[in-house]
């Protein structure tokens, strides 16, 4: 993981975890990950592991979001905080081809505007 993501996935578990009001040890107890490892995915430093694939995924199902979450830079909190940005994903891929093409129209429309 590049030091940019790193920051990107403390930002965005930093939000989670100011939210829901928890502490490292509190998410360490519920993710099996230690509050040690926690603080330095909270503080990324290339000296300093913890950022690892394992943690993450570990921190992000005790969060009960997908770890790919985590990795958007700049996600509002209303789809970093909800499981809706998933459900749009998993819809997305479970549609037919002209499904998606209609939905990348109606993005490109978004977008446009």
């Amino acid at each position: 993981m590049t030091l940019l993501q790193a920051d990107v996935v403390a930002s965005n578990l930093r939000r989670i975890m100011d939210v829901r009001f928890l502490s490292h040890a509190q998410l360490g107890k519920k993710s099996g990950v230690s509050a040690k490892t926690i603080g330095n995915i909270l503080r990324p430093d290339p000296l300093v592991s913890g950022s690892t694939i394992g943690n993450i995924e570990k921190v992000a199902r005790a969060l009960n979001i997908e770890p790919w979450v985590l990795l958007i830079p700049g996600i509002p909190d209303e789809l970093l905080l909800t499981d809706d940005l998933s459900r749009v994903v998993m819809c997305y891929l479970q549609t037919t081809d002209k499904g998606r093409e209609a939905l990348d129209r109606v993005c490109e429309m978004i977008q446009e505007k």
